[in-house]
């Protein structure tokens, strides 16, 4: 645009020589010109856009029909499965395997056994492709499984089935309407299970299953999965460590959790998932005394039947930028848990922002909660726990409610348009409240029934009754404020 505004001016010189008509032609051509080339330069650049929006398009459609349609080998009715210690004649180990014609490769890293472009109807048979016992490097890669079912005492049977595998690549599948689950791992490590589109698993009448299992696994990456219509759970993991399971796309989940982690699952991580409309569960569910130490982060979770996420007899987890919204009861919820670390997350339209009940030594701390219908941060029987620099506005109930809880520090907090209290201290004993910011309430504070008070360096104003309620109190302390 910038040659054609110098190329203008030049020419404007030169017509100032002319005589007037000449000067008045002159310009309407010049200017005709110069708006027919800045609409061809916009049509040409929207048309481009269009153009490779088009193209994206099309190549998404083309990945997905690729995924869906890989069966360049039929074998319906015929499951592959391999077992990696088998011996003797007919044994269905890695050396027949790569004799038959939809495997190739030699086992090692850089030349992994491919198991590629298959397509396996079960017909309700047990699992569609079975791995067991092998820790040589090998990839499924672009097959349709499907028609899997869980059959005698194999209550692990899947589109896709590995046991005692270690070294394995699952990338690209199409693991779907199967009874069983959709790919199932017990006893891995070192397994990544990547790009897959799973729908519509786990539908078993008797074992209802999810669409991903993780079970005694360790080391294992699930990322980048589309998991859609599972019975029961999206993700499922129980007594595994050390996993990662990253940015999957998890919707529709028909009972239970999107991702449950279960019993004996520590140090695992669960980050930038995208986790909406879960039927009959919560999006994510850390459940268990023996599950710790895992981390919760960046995860965008809305419409879960129940919580967002939910924390129930876990320690020392870090639940950490997460947005949770749109949930009937509280965006994320901790109970029974000690040592948990709930920082920087946005909770909004929910009942309860943040809930934490009969937990200790917990800190929550520079979170986003706002315009929940009940309260903002709401702790009921929890000592020990800080609540430090949040930002809490626009609940319809309390900013922040306390009950019942000793030795609880709130400070720093921004608390606004609160429909009831800013900050409510109920039957607590020893607690703090400093440099607290609480605007546009219908009453500051309440502190009530409580023993051994702080009340210190709080900015309380524009309050519709009192800016601090004090009612039976002993030995409270109220300065500054």
């Amino acid at each position: 645009m910038q040659t054609y505004i110098i190329y203008f001016f030049d020419i404007y010189g030169e017509l100032k020589k002319m005589n007037k008509k000449k000067i008045i032609l002159n310009l309407i051509l010049v200017t005709v010109f110069l708006l027919t080339s800045f609409l061809f330069t916009t049509i040409s650049t929207n048309k481009n856009f269009d153009i490779e929006e088009a193209t994206y398009q099309r190549n998404m459609e083309k990945s997905i029909q690729n995924v869906k349609l890989s069966g360049y080998w039929d074998l319906s009715g015929t499951p592959i499965e391999i077992d990696g210690t088998a011996t003797g004649i007919g044994a269905h180990n890695w050396t027949w395997a790569v004799s038959q014609p939809w495997c190739s490769g030699i086992g090692t890293w850089n030349q992994p056994y491919l198991i590629e472009n298959v397509t396996i109807n079960g017909y309700n048979a047990s699992s569609c492709i079975s791995i067991v016992n092998s820790d040589v490097f090998f990839e499924i890669r672009n097959c349709y499984v499907l028609n899997s079912s869980i059959t005698g005492f194999n209550i692990y049977s899947g589109g896709i089935e590995l046991e005692y595998v270690d070294n394995g690549l699952i990338v690209q599948n199409n693991c779907s309407f199967n009874n069983g689950m959709g790919i199932s791992l017990k006893d891995c490590n070192n397994v990544t299970i990547l790009d897959n589109y799973l729908y519509h698993n786990g539908y078993d009448v008797n074992e209802p299953s999810p669409g991903i299992l993780l079970i005694y696994s360790d080391n294992v990456t699930v990322s980048g999965n589309f998991i859609n219509s599972s019975y029961y759970r999206g993700i499922n993991l129980q007594n595994s460590d050390s996993n990662t399971i990253y940015d999957n796309l998890i919707n529709n989940t028909k009972y239970e959790d999107s991702i449950a982690v279960g019993s004996w699952c520590n140090y695992n991580n669960f980050s930038e998932n995208n986790i909406d409309n879960t039927l009959f569960g919560n999006g994510i569910e850390l459940g268990s005394l023996t599950t710790d130490n895992n981390l919760i982060k960046e995860n965008f979770i809305t419409n879960s039947n129940y919580y967002g996420i939910a924390i129930i007899g876990s320690h020392t987890n870090i639940i950490e930028g997460n947005d949770v919204s749109a949930h009937p009861f509280d965006g994320i919820y901790i109970y029974n848990s000690n040592n948990n670390n709930i920082t920087g997350n946005r909770v909004y339209n929910n009942r309860d922002g943040i809930s934490i009940d009969d937990s200790y030594e917990n800190i929550i701390k520079g979170n986003n909660a706002t315009n929940n219908s009940d309260d903002g941060i709401f702790l009921s029987g929890s000592d020990d726990n800080i609540i430090h620099s949040n930002y809490v506005a626009n609940n319809g109930g309390f900013g922040i409610w306390v009950t019942s809880c000793d030795n609880v520090l709130v400070k720093e907090n921004t608390i606004l348009n609160t429909t009831d209290m800013g900050l409510y201290i109920v039957n607590s004993n020893n607690n703090t409240a400093i440099s607290n910011i609480i605007k546009y309430s219908h009453w500051g504070m309440e502190i009530a029934n409580c023993d051994f008070a702080k009340i210190k360096e709080n900015n309380i104003s524009h309050s519709t009754l009192y800016g601090i309620y004090l009612e039976m109190i002993d030995d409270a302390s109220v300065s500054n404020n």
